[in-house]
């Protein structure tokens, strides 16, 4: 595999991050025209995209070039000065007036941005986290470049630019430079699908992080060391982090995975989630919070590429399809509930393919109520707000999506998930269902100790149905407020307001304290050893 080149030829500045590649496509117009002082460059920039199949991972023999859609295109003169920009439409055309007869290279960033103002606004930029500039904050930014013309003397000059997938056939021999363009298009579309419902809607900048060493591994990013796949929302360096080392795992061409990590940044930034995270998978019971954020991640990348196929491709040549999911339907071993990731995005995708509900709806529900619901955010939460937002013939809908996967529906349907009964699909279990049921246990302040137990039977990760406990309680006076535990240790506290997450401050093995406003909580909380009990009480 050739090196990574971020640097262009050595009379160019430095400081450019650029994958640099030839010129496919260059032609001038023809016919006698008068000489000008400045030259309308006119073109499409297009990169290649690589297919996913159901069953011999990327297909690079089908391999087809797309509009480079919404990219920043620049004309650059030998010395590294912009002369002109422009963003490339929805075709990849671009016009860009230049000097006449002056040395110009074409060069299109891997930046979406449009400045706030009218309208919508966003800025999303694909970065190597392998670049000298990650631990800083300033990644460098992928480019591709053409090669160096004359502009000529003539009124107008057309020249394209491609950025190359670098697949040789056998393996990747050149820079690969359409990865970046791959990804950032895929945001480009979801970008389009929320504009419709809100055009005003105002995403906040994010990087992505790309890079050919990123590989399935824990340790320093900086290394290309990323796990898999992710959305990180704190830290010095947020964003999203794409795998993308060859004969292992790239994610750049598996366009619901891109999708489903974007649709976490919107949870993050544009709505709210409360997910756990943690390794999930086929057949999972998961906490409430997980299995919706995973759920909505994949049925945004449904709802965005207007397909129900998530395919996943890995190892040598890219040639192996390691998951393939259909929004659509929900496999015969998944169990059916609001636990299960495979149901919860079955049913959040066909709502979005419902003529009586809609993705508006969806949208309108994710960033209104859902982002400052009082209880946690669950697939309860979304569909009690989104079964309010709809008319009647909605409501028939949602129910029988909910009645489905065996979760509450109706008029009993609540935010809290008050009315749910234990579900069929988890017969086996029932003799656990005190650990489950009911989804959250009411508080009251100052009263005496309540005790719950959980269960290890659905799974033993921390993150599965019955690992942790949901309380709510409600704060009537401001002040500092203890919570005391019992019979086992209390980890992985989370105590949220509708606004918030609160920091209680460990007072010693069984106590924390925090300052409480007035108003209601919920809290979480994973009883050690696992199957344990644990009692729990709130005081002033």
């Amino acid at each position: 595999m050739a090196p990574r080149t971020h640097g262009l030829r050595p009379r160019f500045p430095r400081w450019l991050p650029a994958l640099v590649l030839p010129l496919w496509l260059a032609s001038c117009g023809g016919g006698a025209q008068p000489d000008v002082s400045a030259v309308a460059i006119q073109g499409r920039v297009s990169y290649d995209f690589v297919p996913a199949t159901t069953e011999r991972g990327l297909n690079y023999a089908d391999t087809t070039a797309r509009p480079a859609r919404g990219v920043e295109v620049v004309a650059v003169a030998d010395d590294g000065r912009e002369l002109a920009s422009s963003r490339a439409g929805v075709d990849g055309s671009f016009t860009l007036t230049v000097p006449a007869r002056t040395t110009v290279r074409l060069r299109a960033k891997a930046r979406l941005h449009q400045p706030p103002g009218a309208g919508a606004s966003w800025d999303f930029s694909i970065r190597d986290n392998t670049s000298s500039g990650y631990a800083q904050g300033n990644a460098a930014l992928y480019a591709v470049q053409g090669e160096a013309f004359d502009s000529g003397s003539k009124a107008t000059l057309t020249q394209d630019l491609h950025a190359a997938s670098g697949w040789t056939g056998d393996g990747y021999g050149q820079a690969r430079a359409a990865a970046p363009f791959a990804i950032l298009d895929q945001f480009y579309s979801a970008i389009e699908k929320m504009r419709a419902v809100d055009p005003s809607v105002a995403f906040p900048p994010m990087n992505t992080y790309w890079s050919i060493h990123n590989r399935p591994a824990p340790g320093e990013p900086a290394l290309g060391e990323i796990t898999t796949s992710h959305w990180q929302s704190a830290g010095d360096t947020p964003g999203l982090y794409i795998l993308g080392k060859e004969d292992v795992d790239t994610d750049e061409y598996d366009t619901g995975v891109v999708v489903h990590e974007w649709g976490h940044y919107f949870e993050s930034r544009l709505s709210r989630s409360d997910s756990t995270g943690g390794p999930h998978g086929g057949g999972d019971m998961l906490d409430m919070r997980l299995a919706f954020g995973e759920a909505w991640g994949n049925a945004l990348a449904g709802m965005v590429r207007e397909d129900p196929l998530y395919i996943d491709t890995s190892d040598p040549g890219q040639a192996v399809t390691g998951l393939v999911m259909d929004l659509d339907a929900i496999p015969g071993y998944e169990p059916r509930g609001w636990f299960n990731e495979a149901s919860v995005q079955t049913l959040l995708y066909k709502a979005s393919r419902a003529p009586q509900l809609g993705f508006d709806d969806i949208y309108r529900v994710m960033t209104g109520p859902q982002k400052s619901t009082p209880a946690f955010t669950s697939l309860f939460s979304f569909a009690s707000y989104l079964r309010e937002a709809a008319g009647p013939e909605g409501r028939a809908v949602l129910d029988a999506l909910l009645a489905d996967i065996q979760t509450v529906n109706g008029p009993q349907l609540d935010i809290w998930g008050t009315h749910q009964s234990w579900p069929q699909s988890l017969a086996d279990g029932a003799r656990h269902q005190d650990a489950v049921l009911p989804i959250y246990t009411p508080l009251a302040v100052g009263a005496a100790p309540t005790r719950s137990c959980s269960t290890s039977q659905f799974g033993n990760k921390g993150i599965n149905l019955g690992n942790q406990r949901y309380y709510r309680f409600s704060v009537a006076s401001g002040g500092s407020y203890t919570l005391a535990f019992s019979e086992s240790q209390a980890k992985d506290l989370e105590v949220r307001s509708a606004d918030e997450d609160v920091e209680f401050e460990a007072l010693d093995d069984t106590t924390a304290s925090a300052v409480l406003a007035p108003g209601d909580y919920v809290m979480s909380v994973r009883p050690a050893p696992p199957g344990s009990c644990i009692s729990v009480r709130v005081f002033q």
